[in-house]
């Protein structure tokens, strides 16, 4: 029986630009003949606001604000809407699609919620998967914050959303990323989505109402270093997954490098009205 063998990176924190470039090139690379699956953990130096690929540039988000707090903006290649990176472990998963028994999207939205599950539950979260029977389609118009919006698979406590999510399928390969909130600044939040009305408080309560952390979920949130080590061991358990810790290959890291400059950083990416 083949070895079910992944590659894990952990590429600490970087901005936003580097971080979705680097996120692009391990998709193309889970197209070749030959590769292997990824597991990567990253954070955000500065904070980030990444936006869903065909979200409206400045909607549902001031700009300004993000400005004036040192916060990047970015687009991903990813749907969905707008990300607030600040206290979070972010995490992708590439693909090859051949990888995947059908339907593919949603064996990896599986696959990857049970072992984030597993992990959290090892340290003692109450964690729970959003499961609804009702079509996509005929659910609410889609809210302003990712984290408002539940898809299946992602993964909440008590209700509220701990983990969000999106997805990319490319002819050939699949990625899904999505962040973990370790604590939360909710004011500082709530000016990222801030709309003008002059109602922080009132906003604030709205976050509060359908987003969670770890730190709120337990007598002290787990080291960085053990909330990594039990997602890992989460996926062994469920998936019999063996990871191989790897950096980025030197033309993988190249390629990011000039896909951070000549596309990420760029406003025709970014800035589409």
């Amino acid at each position: 029986m083949q070895e079910n063998i992944w590659r894990l990176i952990d590429t600490g924190f970087s901005d936003a630009y580097f971080n979705m470039a680097v996120d692009e090139v391990l998709i193309l690379s889970c197209k070749k003949d030959g590769a292997k699956p990824v597991l990567r953990f990253y954070q955000w130096n500065p904070s980030g606001l990444s936006l869903g690929y065909a979200q409206k540039f400045g909607d549902g988000f001031s700009l300004k604000n993000c400005r004036d707090m040192g916060i990047d903006v970015v687009r991903r290649i990813t749907g969905g809407q707008a990300v607030f990176h600040d206290c979070d472990l972010t995490y992708s998963v590439a693909v090859p699609e051949s990888y995947l028994e059908p339907p593919k999207t949603e064996r990896l939205f599986k696959i990857i919620s049970n072992g984030l599950m597993e992990g959290l539950k090892n340290l003692g979260f109450k964690v729970q998967p959003f499961i609804s029977e009702t079509p996509p389609r005929e659910r609410d118009e889609k809210a302003y914050n990712c984290f408002f919006n539940r898809s299946n698979y992602e993964i909440a406590i008590g209700g509220k959303k701990l983990a969000g999510s999106a997805q990319r399928r490319i002819s050939g390969a699949l990625l899904q990323h999505g962040s973990v909130m370790l604590r939360i600044d909710y004011e500082r939040m709530a000016k990222v989505y801030d709309d003008d009305s002059g109602k922080t408080e009132e906003k604030i309560s709205e976050i509060k109402k359908n987003i969670t952390s770890l730190a709120e979920n337990g007598e002290m949130t787990p080291d960085i270093t053990d909330i990594k080590k039990a997602i890992i061991e989460g996926f062994k358990n469920l998936s019999g997954i063996k990871f191989i810790p790897e950096p980025l290959a030197p033309e993988e890291l190249s390629e990011a490098k000039r896909l951070a400059e000549e596309k990420y950083l760029t406003k025709e990416w970014n800035e589409v009205k």
